[in-house]
């Protein structure tokens, strides 16, 4: 018996994509392909078992909260940054 499944990601495909190309998506008993989208990513599991693919979707979903959480560090850097800059700026017009 085979087994697929599919996850879609909402994103910035392109940083996602690229993000995605050093990962492995060839496994002894299951693989995965992304199809890019204009608004994120589409993710296909094919598995021989349901281990395995339990075992791909794991990988897949790591890499998403990994991605998901650096996005969020790097744009509260960014907020922090800007924060920073009105503050200094604000103390320059005193």
């Amino acid at each position: 018996m085979d087994f697929y499944a599919q996850i879609t990601a909402i994103g910035d495909p392109d940083s996602m994509m690229k993000a995605m190309e050093a990962e492995e998506k060839n496994f002894t008993r299951s693989a995965y392909t992304i199809e890019k989208k204009q608004d994120g990513l589409i993710f296909h599991i094919r598995s021989k078992d349901p281990t395995a693919l339990r075992a791909t979707l794991n990988t897949i979903t790591q890499f998403l909260v990994i991605y998901h959480n650096l996005k969020q560090m790097t744009s509260s850097k960014g907020a922090e940054s800007n924060i920073k800059e009105t503050r200094r700026k604000q103390s320059a017009k005193s």
